[in-house]
């Protein structure tokens, strides 16, 4: 709805919490063209209306580089800044490292003097067409591991970028998603590497790579989790999510103690805030 300026950010705390919800995730790239006086009026209306916020932010930190490291750093400085404006204390990661990432194309499309713009916005227009799905089962399957250097680079970065956020009061939260951060032991690996303490998991119920069984690697994330999100692409007639076991995933929450917010994530087709809703029953009838 935001993409196709249907919403508009001003508006969504309100349309959320008419809705139920108690809370929404902004994606670093609906936040891009925002100034800060525009955010801070949105953390203003998000409080008001009792509506939590998490923000997503997509960097690579598994490059050796030093001038690339440093730009994904300030990218990911930034997102920390817009999230400490919106008074979040979540900003949820991908660390990269894939062959093809939707963030570093968006990121270029955006940015005019790149030299590459065009170039993306022509790669981003074949992607809707083809569905953003395909992409991500299509080129995480394809690999079968990192070198040490790039855990090496991922954790070395974290160690640079987590005291920045802890002095905002901001933790980041892991999700098993693309590249690095797409296996569950890798992400383990990563947070036990790094030595500062605001660090933890966003588990995705639905973006373990295909050999990965989704329920055992939601009990490796679980107990490290800060966040979560609640992936659902199609229900049935008694309204359960057709791929995924919700009433499962959300014992292998409690069990590990989990005690913070659920997020909806929907990706399917038909009206969104519909999907939503049925996604948001479910949960509650197994919570």
């Amino acid at each position: 709805m935001l993409s196709a300026q249907r919403l508009s950010l001003a508006d969504a705390p309100d349309y959320l919490a008419d809705n139920g919800f108690s809370g929404i995730e902004f994606l670093d790239r609906q936040l891009s063209v925002v100034d800060d006086d525009a955010l801070l009026a949105l953390g203003r209306r998000c409080s008001a209306r009792e509506c939590g916020v998490v923000v997503d932010a997509g960097c690579d930190l598994t490059l050796s580089d030093p001038a690339a490291i440093e730009a994904e750093l300030d990218h990911l400085r930034k997102v920390i800044d817009q999230a400490a404006l919106l008074r979040c204390s979540v900003v949820r990661v991908a660390l990269g490292g894939s062959r093809f990432s939707i963030q570093k194309l968006i990121r270029r499309a955006r940015t005019p003097d790149s030299g590459r713009a065009d170039e993306a916005r022509r790669i981003m227009s074949s992607a809707r067409v083809r569905q953003f799905g395909f992409f991500y089962r299509s080129h995480t399957s394809n690999f079968i591991g990192f070198d040490e250097s790039r855990f090496d680079n991922t954790i070395q970065a974290l160690d640079r970028i987590l005291p920045y956020a802890n002095g905002r009061g901001i933790s980041l939260a892991i999700e098993n998603h693309w590249g690095i951060s797409s296996r569950p032991e890798w992400i383990l690996r990563i947070v036990e590497g790094v030595s500062e303490p605001n660090i933890g998991t966003c588990p995705d119920f639905g973006n373990f790579p295909s050999l990965t069984d989704r329920y055992q690697g939601l009990a490796m994330l679980a107990p490290l989790a800060l966040h979560v999100q609640a992936k659902c692409w199609s229900f049935g007639k008694g309204g359960e999510e057709r791929t995924i076991d919700f009433g499962r995933c959300l014992e292998i929450l409690g069990k590990s103690g989990y005690d913070r917010t659920v997020a909806v994530e929907y990706e399917g087709g038909g009206d969104e805030m519909e999907a939503c809703i049925k996604a948001r029953e479910l949960i509650l009838e197994n919570l």
